[in-house]
C-alpha cells in the first residue's frame, strides 16, 4: 500500500489482487513474492482469484512482513485470517490485511512487539501484547492457559495493550 493510497482509505475500499506471475508453485508448498495491494474504487471490477489455504497464508504474512511487521506478528495474524477465510468469516480475513497495514503504519500498532507472559495465580495467565497484535498476544497465551485449565481445572486468559481491527 503506497503511502498515496493511505490518504485516501476512508473512501475506497481495499481488495488483494495477485498479478499473473506473483505465485509460484514450489514443491509442497506456494511461494507469493510480492503481494500486491490495488485501490478499487467503486465504479471498478476487481479481478478475482481463487486461492489455496495455504496461499492465503503465504500472501498475508508476506504481505505483513513486506510491511514491517516482525515473523511472529506476521504469522499469528496470517493464521487466524486463513482460519477466518476456511471458515467461511471472510470479514475477518484478507479483508483485513490493508487495516493492519495502516494501523501499522500509523502508529496505532507496534508490528514488531514481543508479547509478555505473566503467570498472575495458579488458574490465571496474563499476556501484556506490548501495543502489538492480539492475535500475536493470544498464541503466546494459550499453551499457559490450556496446561493451568487441566491444572485447576478453570483458567482465565487475560490479554492487555493489544491492538484488534473491530
Amino acid at each position: 500500500i503506497g503511502n498515496d493510497e493511505q490518504d485516501v482509505w476512508p473512501s475506497m475500499r481495499w481488495i488483494c489482487r495477485v498479478r499473473h506471475g506473483d505465485i509460484l508453485s514450489a514443491g509442497t508448498g506456494v511461494v507469493v513474492t510480492p503481494a500486491t495491494f490495488d485501490v478499487v474504487t467503486s465504479d471498478s471490477e476487481p479481478e478475482v482469484q481463487q486461492l489455496t489455504l495455504d496461499e492465503v497464508s503465504d500472501l498475508a504474512r508476506l504481505a505483513l512482513l513486506g510491511q514491517g511487521a516482525s515473523p511472529q506478528q506476521a504469522t499469528a495474524l496470517a493464521d487466524s485470517m486463513t482460519r477466518a477465510e476456511r471458515d467461511g468469516a471472510a470479514a475477518h480475513g484478507l479483508f483485513r490485511v490493508a487495516a493492519y497495514v495502516a494501523g501499522m503504519r500509523t502508529g496505532k500498532v507496534d508490528g514488531t512487539a514481543v508479547p509478555i507472559v505473566n503467570d498472575l495465580a495458579p488458574g490465571v495467565a496474563q499476556v501484556d501484547a506490548g501495543n502489538g497484535f492480539a492475535a500475536t498476544a493470544f498464541q503466546a497465551g494459550v499453551e499457559p492457559l490450556v496446561s493451568k485449565a487441566r491444572q485447576n481445572g478453570i483458567a482465565v486468559l487475560a490479554v492487555t495493550n493489544s491492538y484488534h481491527v473491530a
